[in-house]
């Protein structure tokens, strides 16, 4: 009995002695199956750099996908994300008023493209382009949307002859306030065109917190009550659903009246002089929501007041 009892404690010594070999080992084998993935993907980018970072992490995918571990299945989808958010996205131009991209206007950042003209139901003309400029989000600059400022020049010069574009008092890369003035008052537009499919509701939101910071901390109550309501109304015009690439939303501005046209169609129209002006004022002033944008809308608008 003795005997036995001391050959199955051997016997359970055995295996502990060989679990335990099989848990010390276990790191080794994880950092050298880790290596091999490391190297594997290392060479199929080697292979994939003479079609591009995407053409890269697709010829690797068929690898990444057969590991079962989690971690290197969220790493696969990084780095499919990363890659498709590097590539430049060229939206197919769906103007209302030209069929043909002939001559339009690339943003060199997004390479979403803008008619040199556009027509919209509220002017019997068509306003020119002034300048384009992509709207980018958070730290990581996500590319949102494309924009174009649109003007009759006939009007800008007439503000430019209220009111000089730059003065003693404006910095570098700036207008005047009393040009900016003077040109709130002529016929504009700003055409937006998404960089990637987005929702309508991100979009339309994004545009509700630029009017709700620039409403002016000095109003009385009750007009900052009025402004309010005219953003809820604001948020009401836009339209439903996913806006995709290609299409384009135009807000156009006559007086203190603003309309709104998706793919060439009028959809609605608010009156407010706050959301008239200010939803200009957020590309062209100080503190603007694209810095790029701002630029170029400055930019050109000298230079057209110089023509």
């Amino acid at each position: 009995m003795h005997a036995r009892s001391a050959s199955a404690a051997l016997g359970r010594l055995s295996l502990c002695h060989r679990s335990f070999a099989t848990a010390a080992a276990a790191p080794t084998r994880l950092a050298a199956r880790k290596r091999r993935l490391i190297q594997t993907f290392t060479a199929r980018v080697a292979v994939g750099t003479a079609v591009g970072v995407a053409g890269a992490v697709v010829a690797s995918s068929a690898y990444w996908t057969q590991d079962a571990a989690d971690c290197e299945e969220a790493k696969r989808r990084d780095l499919a994300a990363a890659a498709a958010a590097a590539a430049p996205t060229t939206s197919t131009p769906n103007s209302a008023d030209a069929a043909a991209t002939s001559g339009w206007v690339e943003d060199p950042l997004s390479h979403v493209r803008h008619p040199p003209t556009l027509r919209v139901a509220v002017f019997p003309t068509p306003l020119t382009l002034v300048g384009v400029g992509t709207r980018t989000v958070t730290f990581m600059r996500f590319q949102v949307y494309s924009a174009g400022l649109y003007v009759q020049p006939d009007g800008v010069r007439k503000a430019a002859r209220a009111h000089p574009p730059t003065d003693a008092s404006t910095t570098s890369g700036e207008l005047s306030m009393q040009f900016l003035e003077q040109l709130y008052q002529q016929p504009r537009a700003l055409r937006v065109s998404p960089v990637r499919e987005a929702e309508f509701s991100h979009l339309r939101d994004g545009f509700a917190r630029a009017l709700e910071t620039r409403v002016p901390s000095s109003l009385s109550p009750d007009d900052k009550a009025k402004c309010a309501d005219d953003i809820k109304v604001f948020k009401q015009m836009f339209p439903r659903g996913a806006f995709k690439i290609g299409e384009e939303l135009v807000f156009s501005v006559k007086g203190d009246e603003m309309f709104f046209e998706y793919q060439g169609q009028k959809v609605g129209q608010l009156k407010s002089g706050f959301v008239c002006r200010t939803l200009f004022s957020s590309y062209l002033e100080k503190n603007a929501v694209s810095t790029n944008a701002h630029a170029a809308f400055v930019d050109g608008l000298a230079k057209m007041v110089a023509a």
